[in-house]
């Protein structure tokens, strides 16, 4: 549960309800719950800011309806931290949310991307006519490119930050607010 320690928990410390802490890091840090992260898209390329998947609000839920790929763990995940454009006539680092998506929602479909090895370590993720309640928006509708930088910072550090001492740094402090 690597993305969900070192991404998402981090993530929902920073921009999370105090519902969302006390429903998803528990099982975060229990291992109870996988994580996966849905930013990436086919004709985005490095440009995580021209993404296409797209969300209406209907009621009090959101209509997901594009696709994510290169996503690592998405066939054995229950939770996806997922970029959407909310509000498409914004310019494009504007008008985008962050969803917490239940992989299990009518409309989500996991298929692994087959590479040469005839390895799949990575999927596409297809949202079609996904409903997705409001509560799960993490941070606020329009804030999705804040959320985004939050989530990419704690993946660099994770990757080549320095090593914080025992009980230091965000699963430190994600840790703390569990046993609170």
């Amino acid at each position: 549960n690597v993305l969900g320690i070192i991404i998402a928990g981090p993530t929902i410390m920073v921009h999370g309800t105090e519902e969302q802490k006390r429903r998803y890091l528990p099982k975060i840090l229990n291992a109870e719950e996988i994580w996966c992260q849905g930013f990436s898209e086919p004709n985005s390329g490095s440009d995580l800011a021209s993404l296409a998947t797209r969300a209406r609000l209907d009621g009090d839920e959101f209509v997901v309806n594009g696709q994510k790929i290169w996503n690592s763990y998405g066939h054995m995940a229950q939770q996806c931290l997922v970029l959407v454009r909310t509000d498409p006539s914004l310019p494009k680092h504007k008008g985008i949310t962050a969803l917490i998506v239940d992989m299990q929602s009518a409309g989500v479909t996991v298929k692994p991307l087959r590479q040469i090895t005839g390895g799949a370590e990575f999927n596409e993720i297809f949202m079609d006519e996904a409903y997705i309640p409001d509560e799960n928006i993490l941070g606020e509708v329009g804030s999705g490119w804040t959320v985004a930088i939050t989530t990419l910072m704690n993946e660099r550090v994770s990757i080549g930050g320095q090593v914080s001492p025992r009980g230091g740094g965000f699963i430190g402090e994600v840790v703390k607010v569990w046993k609170r």
